[in-house]
């Protein structure tokens, strides 16, 4: 016997062991005869057996003098001294530690004549049951579905494989790996992990007791006693559950729960706990928990409608912008206008270089303290918003007048940030830097005359590697970024605005709604999912927010499910986790979301996402929301993303 057995054996006694350690023991002795027999005589006339037995230490030696039939002296000296102990150890009611070193001299020796092995067969299977079987109340499942790949049931260090049909009790921890396992309890309750799930099933009190270390579980849970609910732990939340259908979800740093049925109650690492009822959720990670229901995607309610930018932060965009700087030298020509260019490195109409001193967010804040700025260029100019990083990468013709314009008055400056008054034949009239902007610019603007000039000639030879456009038979959006609160039901705006782009090419779209009728829940390919977690789960709030690299990802999930097929229109309902870390900052946050497409033009229709999850960067902790709008024909849904500066973004070699 192992010094470890031993330690478990004598804690055995003492009725000081865990669920774990006791399960774990079962397994081995009913696995190896020479532990059997060595547990059996370690534990036979100890004070528990006795009881078992007859209840009394001396009926105990009664039935031991009846039954024995020979035996060597040291082995009638333990006996004799075994009983000893455990009638001392009654009277003074404490544990029975096993004797070390026996020796009685002659008690009784010419009366023991047989062997122990009647005692070992009366007692062996008692001893089982009441030494090594789970406490009252702890109940067993049953495996009843293996999908694909290996399952792996562990007890103890002792590791197998999962066999179909097999009970499963406390103190066994399972892992899923790449596939799935469903496990049944008598009274119904029904529990599916998947995601390389590991679980334990733990006995703590009355009730179905899981740890949730890893991946996810589904669980339709029957009616349970009041007092003894089922209960889910994970490290960020615990779920209590009287009887409902739920789905729970947890990677290194966040716990996701949705429930489809009932009402759950959760607790989080601080906080009250709260109740979650149907169609609700919550989102937990190390700091606590908070509630993510329906009104997600509510704008009235929910954190969307807190998270979009103001009618004040979008009053820059009541200015007709043009994107494109051939087609404002064109169309001042035509209309005798000069051209007002906003420039910056990185589109003003999109990120920005942040809510700092950059041409972007200066130009906002001038747009937003003057109205009659917006009035006096819709009159005067042709507005033409020019993300710089890209004009000056160009190699088209487009390209080139551009930076001949510029570079006449700023000849040794990179990014050019500022505002511009030329004429359509490339004549600068006047400029100001970004940080003159203000009453510079209003005084640039008012100076504005009618021209006549003829429009510079610029060759059809578009550079379209360094003209992004949206994607044919795509998707095209608007994402905004925004810290938020929540205090009581209401949430509340935390900060500036980040704002961005989102494309998806045509194939990226048919993946979101490549779902199966009926079927529930499908995963999205790995490719769209990544996607939307590297480039959309960022914080532009400060500027230009670079996309995460693969590694960064510890836990991904998406998923859709099929709401509605008619003949004109497919409608689906997206969810997803991401647990983002790359060492400097850290996301974690769910994802709810819908998506409808029209069947005829197999154009979307209806697009939003709502992000939620805890923002860690530069030692600070907030809650970022994330929402995502459908764009529509303005100039500024057509900006590129910030993403598509990666070839990675729209699939380019």
């Amino acid at each position: 016997m192992s010094d470890d057995d031993a330690w478990v054996i004598e804690r055995l006694r003492d009725r000081d062991v865990t669920s774990t350690e006791r399960a774990a023991l079962a397994v081995r002795v009913m696995a190896d005869p020479v532990l059997r027999a060595q547990f059996v005589a370690a534990v036979r006339f100890d004070g528990l057996l006795a009881g078992v037995l007859s209840g009394t230490p001396a009926g105990l030696l009664r039935q031991i003098e009846d039954a024995i039939d020979g035996s060597t002296p040291k082995r009638l000296n333990e006996l004799a001294d075994r009983v000893e102990l455990l009638a001392a150890a009654r009277q003074r009611r404490r544990p029975v530690r096993p004797a070390r070193g026996w020796s009685r001299g002659s008690w009784s020796r010419h009366r023991l004549a047989v062997g122990v092995a009647a005692t070992i067969a009366i007692a062996f299977a008692a001893t089982l049951v009441v030494l090594i079987a789970p406490a009252h109340g702890d109940p067993e499942a049953t495996v009843v579905e293996l999908g694909s790949g290996a399952a792996v049931l562990e007890i103890a260090g002792s590791t197998r494989a999962v066999r179909n049909g097999e009970s499963i009790g406390p103190g066994s921890t399972l892992t899923a790996r790449s596939g799935t396992i469903t496990l049944v309890y008598p009274d119904g309750t029904r529990c599916a992990f998947d995601r390389d799930a590991v679980i334990s099933l733990t006995s703590q009190g009355r009730g179905k007791r899981i740890l949730l270390e890893r991946g996810r579980l589904i669980a339709t849970v029957a009616k349970q006693p009041p007092d003894a609910p089922l209960a889910v732990q994970t490290a960020h939340l615990r779920v209590e559950v009287v009887g409902t259908r739920f789905d729970i979800e947890r990677t290194a740093g966040l716990t996701r729960l949705e429930v489809d049925e009932g009402r759950v109650r959760v607790a989080g690492a601080t906080g009250d706990p709260f109740d979650v009822a149907v169609g609700g959720g919550a989102i937990a990670d190390g700091t606590g928990a908070f509630a993510l229901g329906p009104s997600a995607l509510d704008g009235s309610g929910g954190p969307a409608s807190v998270i979009a930018a103001s009618a004040d932060e979008n009053a820059f965009l009541t200015v007709p912008w043009v994107l494109e700087f051939d087609q404002a030298i064109a169309r001042g020509a035509a209309e005798h206008k000069p051209l007002l260019l906003w420039v910056a490195w990185g589109h003003p109409l999109g990120p920005g270089p942040g809510p700092g001193n950059g041409s972007a967010a200066i130009g906002r804040r001038v747009f937003a303290a003057d109205p009659v700025l917006a009035r006096l260029v819709r009159e005067r100019c042709v507005p033409v918003a020019i993300d710089s990083w890209w004009a000056t990468r160009r190699t088209d013709d487009v390209g080139t007048q551009f930076l001949a314009a510029v570079r006449s008055v700023r000849p040794h400056e990179s990014t050019y940030d500022g505002f511009y008054l030329i004429t359509p034949d490339g004549t600068v009239l006047g400029d100001c830097q970004p940080e003159a902007a203000g009453d510079a610019l209003r005084t640039l603007v008012e100076s504005a005359r009618p021209v006549d000039a003829v429009a510079l000639p610029i060759a059809v030879d578009r550079d379209a590697w360094h003209d992004p456009r949206p994607p044919a038979g795509g998707l095209a959006a608007i994402t905004y970024v925004r810290s938020v609160i929540r205090g009581g039901d209401a949430w509340r705006p935390i900060g500036p605005v980040g704002r961005d782009h989102l494309w998806l090419l045509a194939d990226e779209v048919r993946a979101l709604l490549s779902g199966t009728d009926g079927a529930g829940p499908q995963p999205v390919e790995r490719r769209v999912a990544e996607k939307l977690a590297r480039y959309l789960a960022v914080d532009s709030t400060a500027g230009e927010a670079p996309a995460w690299n693969p590694s960064a990802i510890h836990g991904l999930a998406l998923e859709s499910d099929i709401i509605e097929r008619t003949p004109s229109r497919i409608r689906v309902r997206l969810r997803g986790l991401f647990d983002l870390d790359d060492g400097r900052r850290s996301y974690r946050a769910v994802l709810t979301g819908e998506l409808s497409v029209d069947v005829a033009s197999s154009a979307a229709d209806a697009f939003t996402i709502v992000i939620l999850g805890r923002w860690r960067a530069d030692g600070a902790d907030r809650l970022l929301g994330i929402t995502v709008q459908l764009a529509g024909t303005s100039p500024d849904d057509r900006v590129p993303p910030y993403g598509t500066r990666d070839r990675e973004y729209m699939s380019r070699p």
